[in-house]
């Protein structure tokens, strides 16, 4: 997949961006490099949630922004009156943690 994105990443007429493998935990970049951080569906594969949240803050530029994109429904029948009380519990727990980062306001949104 690295390869394809390369690829098409090559005839992009706004200049090629480059795509490449790292661990999460140790991002292959200075502190302080990027503007905005995306996340979607990946951040649930961390081994670590706090460090990868660190790391993030790690080469965030201050001010930037980050955006985590995770969600499940839960299978029909189940505790589901529940999981969205419990993710909003877990979402405000991170925003309390990692105040600079992340806003309850931004991402408890209807859960």
């Amino acid at each position: 997949m690295l390869v394809r994105a390369n690829e098409k990443s090559a005839t992009n007429a706004g200049g090629a961006v480059p795509f490449l493998e790292s661990d999460a935990l140790r991002l292959p970049f200075a502190n302080e490099s990027f503007d905005l951080l995306t996340a979607a569906f990946g951040f649930r594969n961390l081994a670590n949630y706090e460090a990868g949240l660190r790391e993030m803050q790690r080469v965030l530029k201050r001010g930037g922004t980050i955006g985590i994109l995770e969600f499940t429904e839960p299978p029909p029948g189940s505790l589901a009156i529940f999981t969205a009380g419990i993710s909003g519990k877990c979402c405000r727990k991170l925003a309390e943690r990692f105040p600079v980062m992340l806003r309850p306001t931004n991402i408890c949104r209807r859960l």
